[in-house]
């Protein structure tokens, strides 16, 4: 590609040598003082168009300011050399190079310009590339992590009456990792599902969302004795199923992430601005230290230790990944043991 572009780019040069020749001809003949001068400017501007290389650009406008100052000495009429003649030509001279600064500039952000869509294309690729991996490699890991954890446990229950306390700990330990990990693959098939999946946008009542979410938390509500607090939620243009687990992960982590001894309290509401609505969901919980307000949203980061919080360190990201797709944004507010407040927002 840049050695077809480079020749083109020679290509491109000689005829420039041509069409300057051509120029001084008619520069020799006819007497027009700003003729030369605004034919080789045009020259340069095209050039601007055509070479992709800054050095060719340059050699135009200088060949295009050196025929201008011989076309001082070939012009009819110009025999003798006056101030007035003088001043043109150099003025003309000083014009063209003043082009090819403007154009040089132009050719900068260009070229700039042309390397950021590149490279934005191949980071697209890849990135589509990386996640149609994840989700082929995710899909086919399940069913012999599925046979791994069913004979494990099979083992386990018919040799048990002839394992010693090692052997039950090294059976549990291998239940305990076989389960995390299928669990890690399931949300890497979900983050790339939330990425992958064209979404199905309908006008949707976010209360009826949120009632949806609780329902299928049910359990972990009754158990952890929560409080959920929610008011009355816009109707807005989204994709019912993936705006669902947005605020199924939010109350999930919510009720995680409590304090030890303390009932969690939910507040979910909505604020409308001009051009979008906010959704915030607040808690009493742990809260989230300042400096990694922006980390909990990156995938496969955690800011405990799995012993203490069980987890993959993807839910958020998930969220993320959602809300942008809404063409919205996500964030939370929080101070460490002072309770979060994660906002989104989503167009009106």
């Amino acid at each position: 590609m840049y050695k077809n572009q480079t020749i083109l780019d020679q290509l491109y040069f000689v005829l420039v040598l041509f069409f300057s020749f051509i120029i001084l001809i008619v520069d020799s003949v006819l007497p027009i003082q700003t003729l030369p001068a605004l034919a080789y400017n045009l020259i340069v501007l095209l050039s601007a168009f055509l070479f992709h290389q800054r050095k060719y650009l340059y050699f135009t406008a200088a060949i295009g300011a050196a025929f201008v100052i011989i076309g001082l000495f070939v012009s009819p009429g110009e025999s003798t050399f006056t101030l007035k003649n003088e001043s043109i030509r150099i003025v003309s001279g000083l014009f063209v190079f003043g082009t090819a600064l403007v154009c040089d500039k132009f050719l900068k952000y260009r070229n700039r310009a042309e390397n950021l869509e590149l490279e934005t294309s191949i980071l697209e690729k890849s990135n589509e590339q990386l996640e149609q991996f994840a989700f082929v490699a995710s899909h086919d890991l399940q069913e012999p992590l599925r046979k791994i954890i069913n004979f494990s446990e099979i083992l386990n229950k018919e040799l048990k009456p002839t394992l010693n306390d090692d052997h039950k700990k090294y059976f549990t330990f291998l239940v305990e990792a076989s389960v995390r990990m299928r669990q890690l693959i399931q949300d890497l098939l979900e983050f790339s599902r939330a990425g992958n999946v064209d979404l199905e946008y309908k006008k949707t009542n976010l209360n009826d969302l949120v009632q949806n979410a609780l329902n299928k938390l049910q359990l972990s509500i009754q158990e952890n004795n929560v409080q959920v607090h929610v008011d009355k939620l816009p109707t807005v243009l989204c994709s019912p199923v993936f705006m669902e687990q947005v605020f199924q992960n939010l109350i999930s982590n919510a009720i995680k992430y409590k304090k030890p001894n303390v009932s969690p309290v939910i507040h979910i509401q909505s604020k409308q601005h001009k051009i979008f609505w906010e959704i915030q969901v607040t808690d009493n919980g742990i809260g989230i230290p300042p400096e990694s307000r922006i980390k909990v949203f990156e995938i496969f980061k955690r800011l405990h230790r799995k012993e203490k919080f069980k987890g993959t360190g993807i839910g958020l990201s998930i969220c993320k990944r959602i809300i942008q797709r809404h063409g919205g944004k996500i964030w939370v507010e929080s101070k460490k043991e002072q309770g979060s407040q994660f906002k989104f927002t989503l167009p009106k």
